[in-house]
């Protein structure tokens, strides 16, 4: 896995944490939890901040309420298993929040398992569950950790998002509607594999495939994202300063979603095999698609949504597209037309065996410089 710096923090919050590792050794103080023992009880009985050893084997209808700080470190070969009949393993209170929870697994070959949770297929908590659902909205937990942990099979979503998250080094894979979703402010995805969540789903347009975020001030870097019935990654609903760097997307349904969302970089990503889309860009402000490289999709980059708003007055304009390679992608350019002031820039793009279109129709390339775009770019049958 590559350790990365946080991106830059914007107006909004915090920066994301950096994606760095701890060590997998629990201390000497850890408290060991054995499979058939009332896990909750033994938590209970500890202060906040104490460390927890899981013990190899299969933890059969594992359920806990971490206290704040709790760290549980996992022995090799174990599995926690909801049996479909539990929501989550781990989760916050009903009504509140507890911060600092962390999760770590033996080792990247020997991660901390978690399946089979989820009641309901269209549901939006997840096997680990660090927010609270409540009537007002999520109360968001600050500060939890995931490393070496895969989270597999799951009925619905497989992790949810908090304040101050870190994601790193876990594999994310087979959940029946979404790897991992969510929100809250400061959120890192790195090093992860995710990989044929939400495929055969209903109603992709809720919410399904591999990430879905509604956070702000994001990272999301080098991870592989690949077969995922839905968007590799979609932002939506207000998603502010986001960073999507390095990661590899093969044979998503959208390679990348990013719809109402503010201040969203895309750089050096590899894109490839979508059944749709590479990048669709709908009702999105300020963003940055550059140095990524695109290929045998079904259609490239494609930008849109000129009629729509969302939170904060959020809507199409300043999109600017640059320096990417397009090969074999499809159409790319600008799906209908634009209300007066709105910028959209394509240039210093690479096209082969693609082709291109603006506000919604067909053009040549010669066409399409002569409007104004890509009078850098390049263009081979």
């Amino acid at each position: 896995m590559i350790t990365t710096t946080a991106a830059a923090a914007g107006a909004s919050g915090p920066a994301p944490p950096a994606a760095t590792l701890v060590s997998g050794v629990p201390p000497s103080s850890a408290v060991d939890l054995e499979p058939n023992s009332n896990i909750q009880a033994v938590v209970n009985a500890y202060p906040d901040g104490a460390a927890f050893l899981l013990t190899t084997g299969l933890y059969n209808g594992f359920t806990v309420t971490p206290k704040a700080g709790d760290r549980f470190y996992a022995d090799p070969g174990v599995i926690l298993d909801g049996g479909n009949r539990l929501d989550s393993a781990f989760r916050g209170p009903p009504r509140g929040a507890v911060d600092g929870v962390e999760l770590i697994g033996a080792s990247p070959a020997n991660p901390l398992v978690i399946q089979h949770y989820g009641t309901k297929s269209h549901s939006q908590i997840a096997a680990v569950q660090t927010s609270s659902q409540t009537s007002g909205g999520p109360v968001y937990g600050n500060g939890w950790r995931l490393q070496w942990v895969e989270v597999t099979s799951n009925l619905a979503r497989g992790i949810s998002l908090s304040n101050q998250m870190l994601v790193v080094d876990c594999q994310i894979s087979s959940n029946g509607r979404l790897g991992i979703g969510g929100g809250g402010t400061g959120v890192t995805l790195a090093g992860n594999v995710v990989n044929d969540n939400g495929v055969g789903v209903a109603h992709k347009g809720w919410e399904a495939g591999g990430i879905k975020t509604v956070a702000r001030n994001v990272l999301i870097d080098d991870n592989t994202i690949a077969g995922n019935g839905a968007p590799g990654i979609w932002t939506d609903s207000g998603a502010t300063n986001v960073t999507i760097r390095q990661n590899h997307l093969s044979s998503n349904w959208f390679g990348m979603q990013i719809e109402i969302s503010r201040n969203v970089s895309i750089t050096a990503n590899e894109i490839s095999n979508s059944q749709q889309q590479a990048i669709l860009v709908v009702a999105s402000d300020g963003v940055r698609i550059s140095n990524n490289s695109i290929s045998d999709n079904h259609q490239g980059i494609i930008i849109g949504g000129s009629t729509r708003t969302g939170p904060a007055g959020i809507r199409l304009g300043n999109v600017q597209v640059d320096h990417n390679t397009l090969d074999d992608t499809g159409g790319n350019g600008l799906h209908q037309p634009v209300l007066s002031g709105t910028k959209i820039s394509f240039d210093w793009d690479h096209y082969v065996g693609s082709h291109v279109q603006w506000n919604g129709s067909p053009v040549t390339f010669a066409r399409l410089q002569a409007m104004g775009q890509e009078l850098h770019g390049t263009f081979d049958k």
